[in-house]
């Protein structure tokens, strides 16, 4: 999966449990990433200047004094070209946030190579919610919906005799059906117990990339004719449900006013 998508739904998992705790965010610096910036609407109608940040704890030190009520994380689940799946910043990912008073935002990121620092530049720009829905999205788990996917590409994979996938949307199944979650030890701190199953399927069967991916065979391998228009739509289902995932373990693991330990 795409660093930046991972980046963003780090934060928002880390600002929603900072949020709950009254803690402070943990550190979210994204791999390979040299700098970032966040870029805030002007707050100051006389002088008009705008809030920059250069870090995910000021940027959310900043966001707090704002009076921040509440932050989503969104991507789209479908894509017109799944080519352009593995390109930085064409995921249309954003931080959606929640203020008090009814105010909504969204922070959409692009990167860039810096090469002086040897790494990624992750620049975060604010814009106006505008003419999008005000209410917030809600999440629910659908958790045996994915496991059919995966059932069943998995058995495409496997009569097309591609046992490599086969195995991957396997150990996807597994993990999401009945894998110890105290033995995922490699999930971000940012990531419940509850919910490492979850992360660990997405991770998994996250098979949308360049020339050696699951995405790009039709190109590259070619696909029988008798295959074609399952894998169209499995692997457009799988991607649906990646991707809902991934926004359903970001939304909803940190829970600020439902359930046992309330902020």
């Amino acid at each position: 999966m795409n660093e930046d998508i991972l980046q963003m739904s780090s934060i928002v998992r880390s600002a929603r449990k900072a949020l709950r705790s009254g803690k402070q965010i943990d550190d979210c610096p994204g791999d390979g990433v040299a700098a970032m910036e966040f870029t805030f609407l002007t707050r100051d109608p006389v002088f008009r200047s705008c809030r920059i940040c250069k870090s995910v704890k000021t940027w959310f030190a900043y966001c707090l004094d704002q009076k921040l009520e509440d932050i989503k994380f969104l991507i789209d689940t479908e894509a017109a070209d799944r080519s352009e799946l593995e390109a930085v910043n064409g995921s249309g990912a954003m931080i959606v946030c929640y203020w008090k008073g009814g105010r909504i935002t969204s922070f959409s990121s692009n990167w860039t190579m810096n090469r002086e620092k040897g790494g990624w530049f992750a620049a975060f720009k604010e814009r106006e919610w505008v003419n999008l829905p005000t209410e917030k999205p809600a999440y629910y788990e659908r958790t045996e919906e994915f496991k059919q996917t995966l059932f069943e590409i998995g058995q495409l994979a496997k009569e097309m005799g591609f046992t490599y996938y086969l195995d991957v949307f396997g150990d996807a199944y597994y993990a999401l059906d009945r894998m110890p979650p105290e033995e995922i030890q490699d999930c971000p701190a940012d990531v419940p117990v509850p919910f490492r199953r979850i992360y660990r399927a997405v991770l998994t069967a996250d098979v949308f990339g360049g020339s050696d991916y699951w995405n790009s065979f039709p190109a590259v391998n070619g696909i029988p004719e008798e295959f074609a228009d399952r894998y169209e739509r499995l692997t457009n289902r799988l991607l649906e449900q990646v991707r809902y995932h991934l926004m359903y373990l970001t939304n909803e693991c940190w829970e600020r006013f439902r359930g046992r330990g309330r902020a």
